[in-house]
């Protein structure tokens, strides 16, 4: 038995500002999974605050963020936050949410089944402001989302 240790990098420019950028990852990507990984997904708040941010990211669909500043204060209270995916498989923490430049998260998982496989599993995503490329943007993001885990291979 061995292990090996993986990097992951993802990169993406978005025509938001950072802030803007940070609460739609934190809507899209960690309060709420893809189909494939809704079954047995669950959010575990460890306050009364928690859960209310909770309740106002994810129904702020539709809404303008960048005006919002109840959307910002939300996202800052889930530094702490649990979320286990696929029944108890994966288990993940918000570590951090950093307030204010420069934007970022991190995140590791916590415990659940996968962490049998998959060790010391920390992930980050930065939300850098860069000079938009097209005229027609006012601010624009790049978002860098990290990951860097060992496995153990049997073999």
């Amino acid at each position: 038995m061995s292990s090996a240790v993986a990097r992951l990098l993802y990169r993406a420019e978005l025509p938001v500002a950072p802030r803007v950028a940070r609460v739609i990852w934190l809507r899209e990507a960690f309060l709420s999974k893809p189909l494939l990984f809704r079954p047995g997904f669950s959010l575990w708040p460890t306050s009364q605050d928690q859960q209310l941010a909770i309740v106002k990211l994810l129904g702020s669909r539709g809404e303008r963020i960048a005006e919002n500043a109840e959307l910002e204060r939300a996202a800052l209270q889930l530094s702490g936050l649990q979320a286990t995916v696929g029944f108890g498989v994966v288990r993940e923490k918000l570590l951090a949410v950093q307030e204010g430049a420069p934007y970022r998260i991190d995140y590791a998982f916590d415990g659940g089944v996968a962490t049998t496989f998959i060790k010391e599993h920390r992930g980050y995503v930065q939300f850098p402001a860069v000079a938009p490329t097209d005229t027609s943007i006012v601010e624009q993001t790049e978002l860098e989302w990290g990951m860097e885990f060992s496995s153990t291979v049997h073999g």
